[in-house]
């Protein structure tokens, strides 16, 4: 694990820079001059992060809170901030430090053990960022690989190429990354999730959570339907509309009423997941404690305002369903709203010409 110490001295960081490298820790210190540029170079798995430049000239810990935010917006890592007085960096705001790789140590007598177990604690989840981060540098280097040759086939370099390259590499990625998942390994049931959702407008698919419900209870979810390219809003675009279409949520148990037998029961769950929908019935997974295992009815409908759908609205976006899965989801409400509608039919009738009269179907 690479270590990087932040401090304006040395001297008060010496004794935990000790302790980590007996441990086995690699460490590296820095001042506050220009720190962005260094993490940028070494890379560090995680920062120790003093907030005052001096306890005189710089009481209110600015220097330590300026390079916290560079740290928050350029560089993914837990943060540690090991001060005299790290409650300081409290009033950032912002919710940068309520985060679970955010945590604060006070300088003072034997702190660097508190300092190192605290370092310690975050050993598998910066073993699991590092190989997340190996995989993603996998997929790159092989798609630059391959598009290179194809995008630069001529030494006469050009901006068309560039952009071409930027852009077909980053879908490739994407695309490499998925191939990987399916041929490694069955997906997770909450693998059908994008969480937290992202863009800043609702999409076809999202699991909406009205503000203020219990969200262990299904009825408290909606189930978007309104085509994503119907909703987008961002700079040149508006929604095209004012309403979102959506399936009201109720319990997973409505797809399977009916049924005694827990066999039954488990073969219809199934066949519901794999074919996306049971009748009117769109089986959702659960996610963590944000979303219960339940069920989107398509003939359940609701309009919610476009404009109520957001944080402090009357709706907010908890998860989007991920490709394929949002099209299934697509496909299974449109069989229930587009089906054509038959009069009832004599079927016995029909049949007694093929099974032989006096036979039953």
């Amino acid at each position: 694990m690479k270590v990087l110490f932040i401090d304006e001295t040395i001297d008060s960081i010496r004794p935990a820079i000790t302790k980590a490298e007996a441990g086995g820790l690699a460490c590296e210190h820095i001042g506050f001059d220009n720190p962005l540029k260094y993490i940028n170079e070494y890379q560090p798995d995680i920062v120790i992060l003093d907030l005052m430049n001096g306890h005189i000239e710089d009481p209110e810990g600015n220097a330590g809170k300026l390079s916290y935010k560079d740290i928050w917006e350029h560089r993914f890592c837990p943060v540690i901030f090991y001060s005299a007085n790290p409650d300081l960096i409290d009033d950032i705001g912002d919710g940068k430090v309520k985060h679970p790789f955010v945590s604060k140590v006070q300088k003072g007598r034997d702190s660097e053990d508190h300092l190192y177990e605290k370092i310690c604690s975050f050993n598998t989840p910066i073993a699991s960022i590092i190989e997340t981060k190996k995989s993603v540098d996998r997929a790159m280097q092989k798609a630059l690989r391959d598009l290179a040759p194809l995008v630069y086939s001529s030494t006469d370099f050009d901006d068309a190429q560039n952009e071409f390259l930027h852009y077909l590499s980053r879908r490739r990625v994407a695309a490499l990354m998925d191939d990987g998942i399916a041929i490694d390994q069955s997906i997770p049931s909450w693998g059908q999730y994008i969480w937290p959702p992202f863009n800043n407008y609702p999409k076809l698919g999202d699991i909406l959570l009205k503000n203020g419900e219990d969200n262990t209870k299904p009825e408290s979810f909606r189930l978007v339907l309104t085509p994503s390219c119907d909703l987008v809003k961002e700079e040149g675009r508006e929604p095209k509309v004012d309403k979102v279409l959506c399936a009201n949520c109720q319990a997973i148990e409505l797809i399977y009423d009916g049924i005694t037998n827990k066999e039954r029961k488990k073969r219809r769950l199934k066949n519901a997941f794999q074919e996306g929908h049971y009748n009117e019935y769109i089986p959702l997974p659960s996610l963590l404690d944000m979303i219960p295992l339940m069920a989107a009815n398509t003939k359940k409908l609701q309009l919610v305002d476009y404009d109520s759908i957001n944080e402090t609205g009357a709706y907010q976006r908890v998860a989007s369903i991920d490709s394929p899965f949002r099209e299934q989801a697509l496909s299974a409400y449109q069989k229930i709203a587009g089906r054509i509608g038959v009069p009832e039919r004599d079927i016995q009738e029909l049949a007694n010409p093929v099974l032989g009269q006096g036979e039953s179907s």
